[in-house]
């Protein structure tokens, strides 16, 4: 199977640094933002999420929160040549009953969890047959 075979030549690593997600109200002012480290922002014209790289939430936040989550950086072997690819990783972090964020750029997929559940998500790529990168 294709996806298997992707997913045994694809590595992961353990993000560094501790993330929060938010919800605001699409092309929301985000002078609130200003000194924070931006992760992504995505704004659908119905919702804007803000993903901040940050051990605590910023005290002035307007939003509704999300976290603190650790992020999972998957480096896609052959990006867009196995479809399921993300869906598998996902069911198998799932299946742990955690809950994920998944978000995508054309070479990595960042795969996000509450802090709480990081261990049991790391075991779950691994045994998924994710090989593990360094920092």
């Amino acid at each position: 199977m294709l996806v298997d075979e992707v997913i045994h030549t694809s590595s992961f690593m353990v993000m560094p640094d501790t993330y929060w997600m938010y919800r605001t109200a699409p092309k929301t002012d985000m002078s609130w933002a200003a000194g924070e480290d931006v992760f992504g922002i995505i704004d659908d014209g119905e919702e804007r999420t803000i993903i901040l790289t940050s051990a605590t939430r910023p005290a002035d936040m307007p939003a509704e929160a999300y976290g603190p989550l650790v992020a999972f950086r998957v480096r896609t072997s052959k990006p867009f040549a196995a479809p399921g690819f993300l869906a598998s990783l996902c069911g198998a972090v799932a299946a742990t009953e955690t809950s994920v964020l998944a978000l995508s750029t054309f070479t990595f997929d960042y795969i996000f969890v509450r802090n709480a559940s990081a261990d049991a998500a790391e075991q779950a790529l691994a045994e998924r047959g994710l090989q593990t990168e360094l920092p």
